[in-house]
C-alpha cells in the first residue's frame, strides 16, 4: 500500500465516483481504477461496490476511510510544522469573505485579533463564496468567513452563527410603515434578489419552495452594495438584517416566517499558528455577541 493509492481511495469515497475522483486528481479514469484494484488486492477484499452506475463503500471501505482521512490530516500537520520550523511562523493572514461580513462581523474580530497579533499582516479578499472556496483549496486564502450552504469537499466547515434575512425598503416607500407582509404578496410584489450563484439565494429559493410561492423577481444583484442602490432607487430587496441595520434601511418580514442563513468558518482541514488563533477569536466573538447562535456554532461537516 502506498500513499497515492490511499489518496485515490479517499477521493473516490469523498466524491462518490471514479470519474469525479480522476478529475480532482488530474489523472485518467483507468489510472484510478487500476490503483484501487491494486489496493483491494493488497487488502484482500473489495472497498467499493459498483451497481447501477453508482459507487458505494463496502463495509471494508467504510472501515478504512476514517483511517485514510486521519493519515492525510497528520501528513498535512507534519508538513506545516516542518515548514514553520524552516521559515518561522507565518506573519501573514489572508481572509476571504463577503461584503456583509466585512462591514458587520469582522471589524470587532479584527480589532481583537490585531491587539494580540500586532505583527501579523492581515489581507482581506471579498468575493463570491465559490471563489473563496477555490482560493482556500488552492492555498491563496488561509480561511474564509462565508454563508452556507457551500461545497465543502476537502474542507472543514465550522458554523459560527445564524443571520436573519429580511426585506428592506427605503424610507418613504409604501411598505416602509409595515412590519410584515403576507407570504402570498411575494408573488405580486416586485423584489430585488441576489443572483443564483450566491449562498443567500440558495437559502431564499429553499424558503420560497417551502412556502409554495413563486416570487416576482424584478432584478438580480451581485452584492450588498448593488442591493442597497436598488433600495435607494425605490426597490424592495431581500438582504441580511445586519446589513439593513447598518445602513438604516426600513425592515419588514414575511408573516409567520423567519428566514435565516448560517455563517461559518471554512478552511483546509489543518489549522495552526495565526490561522488557528484567528478562528478562535471568530468563535469567541460569535458566542459573545450572538448568544442565540450557540446552538448553531461548533457544528462541523
Amino acid at each position: 500500500m502506498d500513499l497515492r493509492q490511499l489518496e485515490m481511495f479517499k477521493v473516490v469515497a469523498q466524491t462518490g465516483g471514479f470519474t469525479r475522483a480522476s478529475e480532482n486528481l488530474h489523472v485518467s479514469h483507468s489510472a484510478v481504477s487500476r490503483q484501487i484494484r491494486l489496493l483491494e488486492d493488497e487488502i484482500g477484499g473489495p472497498l467499493f461496490s459498483r451497481a447501477n452506475k453508482k459507487v458505494c463503500l463496502t463495509a471494508g471501505g467504510r472501515a478504512l476511510l476514517p483511517y485514510a482521512e486521519a493519515i492525510f490530516i497528520k501528513l498535512a500537520e507534519a508538513f506545516q510544522q516542518v515548514s514553520e520550523i524552516a521559515r518561522g511562523p507565518s506573519k501573514r493572514l489572508s481572509i476571504g469573505t463577503g461584503t456583509t461580513m466585512v462591514n458587520t462581523f469582522l471589524p470587532p474580530v479584527l480589532q481583537e485579533f490585531r491587539a494580540t497579533h500586532p505583527m501579523v499582516e492581515v489581507c482581506i479578499k471579498t468575493a463570491h463564496t465559490s471563489i473563496v472556496l477555490e482560493d482556500i483549496r488552492g492555498g491563496d486564502i488561509d480561511i474564509g468567513i462565508v454563508s452556507l450552504p457551500v461545497d465543502s469537499a476537502g474542507l472543514t466547515v465550522d458554523r459560527l452563527y445564524r443571520e436573519e434575512i429580511v426585506i428592506g425598503a427605503r424610507s418613504g416607500h409604501a411598505l416602509a410603515r409595515k412590519k410584515s407582509i403576507p407570504a402570498k404578496e411575494l408573488s405580486k410584489l416586485p423584489v430585488v434578489i441576489y443572483s443564483r450563484h450566491s449562498s443567500t439565494r440558495t437559502v431564499l429559493d429553499e424558503f420560497f419552495r417551502q412556502i409554495g410561492v413563486e416570487p416576482l423577481i424584478s432584478m438580480e444583484v451581485e452584492n450588498d452594495e448593488a442591493a442597497e442602490r436598488a433600495i435607494a432607487n425605490g426597490g424592495v430587496c431581500f438582504l441580511p438584517a445586519d446589513r439593513a441595520k447598518l445602513d438604516k434601511i426600513r425592515v419588514l418580514r414575511v408573516d409567520g416566517h423567519e428566514i435565516y442563513r448560517h455563517v461559518a468558518i471554512v478552511s483546509r482541514p489543518v489549522l495552526s499558528g495565526v490561522v488557528a488563533d484567528f478562528a478562535n477569536v471568530c468563535r469567541d466573538h460569535a458566542r459573545m455577541s450572538q448568544p442565540e447562535s450557540r446552538s448553531a456554532s461548533h457544528s462541523r461537516t
